[in-house]
């Protein structure tokens, strides 16, 4: 033995204790272990240099090395058995709560891992208590605690304004417990804009989250001025169902002839634009005719040009608006001449000449 043999508790603790080394640097038998042992028989004597290896028990998880060494007489530091945990029923029900993940009443951690708690039905956190994520230490697991919480009533005019319904429907109370959970879904013809975790709510101490849902659905497509939707109208439109537009006869679509319903919306509808047809009147009334043809009327598409020009004997009015026209939605601007010397074409004058002769 070296120091002395005699210890003195201090404060909670041992004066250092003394150390016992075998003759001739061998060792005695191995220290013992709570909850664990060596994995070879024990002899009486091991020589200098001798390695031993501890087990734990089942649930027990060892901590430090699981390897001691005989050096110079003397066994190295061996390891220690942290306990396991076992959930308690009785202390569970006492703190009023119960395993979240696991419906179990009963289970073993070993020392290290982790156990997540809620709160049973009817009770709510108390603000008091000890996280909810519990690790076992050692055999300890400290329990966290929840107290009595108030109950929810569903409210039929926040399911009417948020167009939801019970998914219940039969059930005969609208009263639910603390952490119960109420199953929503929508009325008929609505959908989801809540997230859908959200339709499980959770009667939170008194407190009712709802989710919403909105219609969707489209009215009829409305009717275009030149068109007219193909086909018989709906009542209703669900969201990604279409509709197909036509224009009349003398009118040109611009924009895309098939539009969709989405989020109770048509997408853009297109414009059916009229065709222009020159005026064999609003041309004599303005002394012109058209430029580059000999008829007297002509049909031009929608923002397409026309040219005019003046007649034999009239020349262009100053104030007049410009000769390249531009049909715009069945609509022309006539330009104006008034009366004046011009030139006759050519083909004309020869004939004059030859009259003459």
């Amino acid at each position: 033995m070296t120091g002395a043999s005699t210890v003195t508790c201090q404060n909670g603790t041992w004066t250092e204790q003394p150390q016992c080394k075998g003759e001739g640097g061998k060792c005695g038998p191995p220290p013992d272990i709570e909850n664990g042992d060596i994995l070879s028989f024990q002899l009486k004597q091991y020589p200098q240099g001798a390695t031993l290896k501890y087990k734990c028990a089942s649930f027990y998880i060892l901590k430090g090395p699981e390897q001691i060494t005989c050096i110079e007489g003397q066994w190295t530091n061996p390891p220690v058995c942290l306990a396991a945990c076992t959930t308690s029923e009785e202390d569970m029900d006492r703190n009023n709560i119960e395993m979240k993940w696991s419906g179990e009443r009963k289970m073993y951690l070993k020392s290290g891992d982790f156990v997540e708690f809620d709160c049973k039905i009817g009770h709510v956190q108390d603000p008091a208590s000890s996280p909810f994520r519990v690790q076992c230490v050692d055999g300890i697991l400290e329990y966290p605690w929840c107290k009595p919480g108030k109950d929810c009533t569903v409210l039929e005019t926040a399911m009417e304004s948020n167009n939801i319904k019970l998914r219940q429907p039969r059930r005969r109370s609208y009263m639910y417990r603390s952490e119960e959970y109420i199953l929503f879904t929508c009325k008929d013809s609505y959908h989801e804009v809540s997230n859908p975790e959200d339709f499980n709510a959770q009667c939170q101490d008194g407190v009712i989250n709802y989710p919403r849902c909105e219609n969707v659905t489209c009215e009829p497509p409305p009717e275009i001025a030149g068109g007219k939707v193909q086909g018989v109208k709906k009542p209703r439109y669900l969201p990604g169902e279409t509709a197909h537009y036509q224009c009349w006869q003398g009118f040109q679509m611009t924009g895309a002839s098939t539009v969709m319903c989405q989020n109770g919306t048509w997408t853009e509808q297109p414009q059916c634009k009229a065709f222009c047809t020159t005026s064999k009147e609003d041309m004599n009334r303005n002394n012109i005719e058209l430029k580059w043809v000999v008829q007297r009327n002509l049909s031009i598409t929608s923002r397409n040009f026309i040219e005019f020009d003046c007649k034999i004997g009239y020349v262009q009015d100053p104030a007049s608006s410009p000769f390249r026209v531009q049909c715009m939605d069945g609509t022309l601007e006539y330009p104006r001449c008034k009366p004046g010397s011009k030139s006759p074409p050519l083909c004309h004058c020869l004939a004059t000449a030859l009259v003459h002769f």
